[in-house]
């Protein structure tokens, strides 16, 4: 064990997105928010001492409308050129929900809904920084997961 203080190793920024899809009529779609670099996945910096789960919480009230939910930890992105900005990890979450918890984003302005088919093809949505390797993960663990149990997330009707 190293007896360095810990102000002598770099440190990354710590950050949180979220890929929380719905069904609507035209099928299973992504939640987005405006940011200045486009269409991007709910997220946000972590504050100083604050739990992964609150930010992810104060991101999706703050951002997207979203209260009320609990989103599962998806995967950790940690490739240092992920953020032209700088080091950012980000601990990337999922959810799936019923389309009454994101009517208040709708209404609001806060959010736009995007058929997962669109983000997937060439010359739809571009996400910005590697939301999409999260949006590509995040969606094969719906896909598996429903392939599994006819509705895993269990307040919403079976997708995919």
């Amino acid at each position: 064990m190293s007896s360095a203080p810990l102000t002598d190793f770099p440190r990354p920024s710590l950050a949180v997105d979220t890929a929380t899809f719905t069904v609507t009529s035209r099928g299973l779609e992504i939640v987005l928010v405006e940011e200045d670099v486009g269409f991007a996945l709910p997220g946000t910096f972590v504050h100083e001492r604050e739990r992964l789960h609150d930010a992810v919480l104060r991101s999706l009230r703050s951002k997207a409308g979203i209260t009320g939910r609990e989103p599962e930890q998806l995967m950790v992105f940690d490739d240092p050129d992920r953020d032209p900005r700088g080091w950012v990890v980000t601990v990337a979450h999922l959810d799936v929900v019923p389309g009454s918890v994101v009517a208040e984003g709708l209404r609001g302005g806060s959010i736009t809904l995007a058929p997962v088919g669109e983000v997937e093809a060439d010359g739809g949505v571009r996400l910005p920084y590697d939301h999409p390797r999260v949006f590509v993960e995040a969606l094969r663990r719906v896909r598996e997961a429903h392939a599994e149990y006819p509705d895993p997330w269990g307040d919403r009707k079976s997708v995919v």
